[in-house]
């Protein structure tokens, strides 16, 4: 959905987890570097978010913690070096 996400909503969440994409969406900022993507997500924390999870595709993802910590996660090696389908691969990270 393409709707923005009022400032009171964001503040009742632990965490939101958007792409690069709806991290651009929502916060009307860049997200072609790791520097604009940090920049972006500490808009969301501003806004209220208390976390912030940003899945980066091929390059795994960042997480900005309520304490400000900036945590990198790269991508995990497929078994057998092969991706078939990556379709809702950014979903499975925060349902872990």
């Amino acid at each position: 959905e393409e709707r923005p996400i009022s400032d009171a909503l964001l503040s009742l969440l632990a965490y939101i987890c958007p792409n690069l994409t709806e991290l651009k969406r929502l916060t009307g900022l860049p997200t072609e570097t790791e520097d604009e993507v940090i920049a972006a997500a500490r808009a969301l924390q501003a806004r209220g978010a208390r976390g912030v999870l940003v899945t980066r595709g091929g390059d795994g993802s960042l997480l900005l913690t309520a304490d400000g910590q900036v945590l990198r996660q790269p991508c995990v090696p497929v078994p057998g070096g092969v991706v078939v389908d990556a379709t809702a691969a950014g979903g499975a990270l925060p349902a872990r």
